[in-house]
């Protein structure tokens, strides 16, 4: 499965993971967030089926907007999510904007509703 970024499309739609597409009926079992804003790191791990739900539920409104060139420093976040089969997917992101990787280069796409995931999962 290729995964591909496009302006509208939904954070989880990029992932290579068949599991995905099909993330609201099969929920993983553990998803850790990771904000790291210029060294405070803050790190949290979600593993009862209510916290999970109501993560992935705002997690699937992410979606991917305009491609841009602005790297912000010091501030790298990661979103984890778990599968009782042993599978990761992982979110790379800088500041508010998905850090893809395609062909060696790395391009980026600032991601709209991230901030009400973010003031909820990280209470």
């Amino acid at each position: 499965m290729e995964n591909s970024v496009r302006p509208g499309c939904y954070l989880y739609q990029t992932a290579e993971s068949k599991k995905m597409l099909q993330l609201q009926s099969e929920l993983p079992v553990k998803l850790k967030i990771i904000k790291d804003d210029e060294g405070n790191r803050q790190v949290k791990e979600l593993t009862s089926s209510e916290e999970i739900e109501q993560a992935v539920e705002l997690f699937v409104q992410i979606r991917v907007g305009e491609e841009t060139d602005i790297y912000v420093t010091d501030k790298y976040h990661s979103i984890s999510l778990f599968f009782d089969d042993g599978e990761k997917v992982v979110f790379s992101l800088n500041g508010d904007s998905l850090e893809y990787r395609k062909n060696g280069k790395t391009e980026l796409y600032q991601l709209e509703n991230i901030e009400q995931f973010w003031k909820e999962v990280m209470i």
